[in-house]
């Protein structure tokens, strides 16, 4: 009975990426959850804030202006809140006086007084008045109550118009949309005002709150009672009035309670988004009067800029696995790219919410870019055990900025050998302790190794008193034959030199033999992924290794191939030895030698 594993998984993707993909869905679709549940909205917020910008007057816009129950207002009345309803008649009376288009109260009159009948007339004679309700909600234990309170039944007959006085604030408390429906304070005006346009109530559209000249005017209460005193002529002409009360600062105003509303912080930055709420209906009715409201981006937008990322989040996983400085780069282009194309469209009086996109992109790419540099950190670490101690710093240098060369499996190249053998290297270890000849044998290859180094060459491996060593791989070397030839004549000297230290302390030690070839090999990680051996295999380094026991019946110490003499250039200081018939190899070898070079010095 055979049984048969099944391993689930994509076809063609490494596993590495597998996990990488799983991440970054994983991630997306939390933020799906999160945008589904709200719990991004704050953000959406924030975002909007930062993308605000001061609103420019439109050309059909209508000048609003507010008439603020101030400080001085109520150091010249004298008299404690609320007011006799007939100083309010004085106030308009006043204004009509001035040429005033409309007055608007945010003052709900809903309790009766005695002044009702001349304030009512006032209303009257002024013929375009809008007075404020206000919903109240009333907590019983048998439950939630609400109802309107209305102005009293004279003055709602004699206004023009009535509205309520609340404005729609958004979950971190601030106002940022205009009301939703018809019967609010600021719709009411604008209807009443233009009767022909007669703008609707409509969801998702946001104030543009106006700064600096474009900004609604303030007069203090005080200057419209004498505005033949304390304004210049035509101040109020053609203006809608919106009278209301400010923060109170007179001890005749402690009985007040604030009238204060959280706007965005651009719209009020000098208290920090603080501002009193007639102010706030000032520019949401300047807004209604102009047509300029920003509108809420279609959701088919917010979607496909939200795909796109999603996609772009995807592509950025391939990306990082060899060339992780370009997703890093990717993703910060991208991410400013999404901002700027929600200020412009800002600017052009959308409102694109995008924190799903930003947020679900930066999350996933942190994650792709995090996993990448622990990848790239663990295949630093195995190249740098790998070759650290076998190349020169340039070359690792090289390698470890192109990680990719020594991957698992091998390709064909043009690389030089060179194998070396020192003479009388066993009777030696014989003749001394295990602990010298150790040291002996460390210090002769580590002179040797440095002489390849030197060169730019790679050390293969070292077997027993032999070193291997490679040119043209893992990088490419155009003179790799000439570096080669150099570095066996430096090794040649160099065994020369150790071989008279030896004698110096007494020991024999026979001459460095070496053979070098150039030709065609398979080089390569031939290892296992954890388990490095980067390493070269083919005819080359068989005839190399028999190049350099050929030393032996020729007399000398250092044996080149013809292959190798014609690549470096025929340099005039090698001489021919003649064609080796070398063990193993079917066809003779042309060798040269060094000119001048004498098997020993004795």
């Amino acid at each position: 009975m055979s049984t048969t594993s099944t391993k689930i998984g994509m076809p063609g993707i490494p596993r590495l990426l597998q996990r990488d993909y799983l991440i970054v869905v994983f991630i997306w679709m939390a933020v799906s959850v999160l945008t589904l549940l709200g719990t991004l909205t704050r953000m959406d917020l924030w975002l909007s804030d930062v993308m605000g910008q001061p609103a420019t007057q439109q050309a059909d816009y209508q000048p609003v202006a507010v008439v603020a129950i101030d400080q001085q207002s109520f150091m010249e009345a004298g008299i404690r809140w609320p007011w006799p309803r007939s100083r309010h008649s004085e106030l308009l009376n006043a204004a009509k006086s001035a040429g005033a288009r409309a007055v608007v109260f945010d003052i709900v009159f809903d309790q009766p007084s005695e002044d009702d009948a001349v304030f009512a007339k006032a209303i009257s004679d002024f013929d375009t008045v809008v007075l404020a309700a206000e919903r109240v909600v009333t907590l019983l234990p048998q439950g939630r109550i609400e109802s309107v309170a209305r102005p009293v039944r004279p003055l709602g007959e004699a206004a023009a118009a009535m509205g309520l006085a609340s404005l729609p604030l958004d979950p971190d408390g601030r106002l940022r949309r205009l009301p939703d429906t018809d019967d609010t304070l600021a719709f009411a005006t604008a209807q009443f005002l233009s009767p022909d346009a007669a703008p609707e109530a409509l969801p998702n559209r946001y104030i543009r709150f106006r700064k600096g000249d474009a900004a609604p005017k303030v007069f203090s209460y005080a200057q419209v009672l004498n505005t033949d005193e304390r304004l210049p002529p035509g101040a109020l002409e053609g203006l809608t009035l919106i009278v209301g009360l400010t923060l109170p600062a007179s001890p005749a105003a402690q009985s007040i309670v604030g009238d204060e509303i959280l706007l965005p912080g651009y719209a009020a930055p000098q208290t920090g988004g603080h501002a009193p709420g007639v102010m706030a209906h000032a520019q949401a009715l300047a807004t209604i009067l102009a047509g300029d409201a920003h509108r809420r981006a279609p959701i088919a937008l917010e979607l496909a800029v939200m795909l796109a990322m999603i996609g772009l989040s995807f592509a950025c996983i391939v990306l990082s696995r060899n060339r992780l400085r370009a997703c890093v780069l990717v993703t910060l282009a991208a991410m400013i790219g999404l901002l700027a194309i929600q200020y412009i469209l800002r600017a052009n009086g959308f409102i694109l919410m995008t924190s799903a996109s930003l947020l679900g992109f930066f999350l996933a790419n942190a994650a792709t870019i995090t996993a990448a540099g622990l990848r790239n950190h663990r295949e630093r670490l195995r190249l740098v055990r790998g070759f650290g101690k076998y190349v020169a710093p340039p070359v690792l240098g090289a390698i470890l900025e192109n990680p990719d060369l020594p991957e698992l499996g091998g390709t064909s190249r043009e690389i030089s050998v060179i194998i070396s053998d020192l003479e009388g290297y066993t009777q030696l270890m014989n003749q001394l302790p295990p602990a010298e000849g150790a040291q002996l044998l460390s210090t002769y290859l580590e002179r040797l190794g440095q002489v390849v180094i030197a060169h730019e060459g790679m050390i293969d491996q070292f077997i027993g008193d032999s070193i291997i060593a490679i040119f043209n791989a893992p990088l490419k070397q155009d003179d790799h034959a000439r570096r080669a030839l150099d570095c066996a004549l430096a090794i040649e000297r160099e065994g020369l030199v150790f071989q008279a230290d030896m004698k110096a302390k007494g020991h024999t030690v026979g001459v460095t033999r070496i053979g070098v070839d150039c030709g065609s090999a398979v080089v390569g990680n031939f290892g296992a992924q954890d388990r490095f051996h980067y390493t070269a295999i083919g005819e080359v380094m068989n005839i190399a290794s028999r190049l350099e026991a050929a030393n032996k019946q020729t007399s000398t110490r250092l044996l080149v191939s013809e292959a190798l003499f014609l690549e470096a250039g025929c340099p005039d200081t090698l001489r021919s030895v003649g064609e080796l018939s070398l063990r193993g190899i079917g066809k003779p070898i042309k060798a040269y030698t060094p000119n001048n070079s004498p098997v020993s010095d004795e």
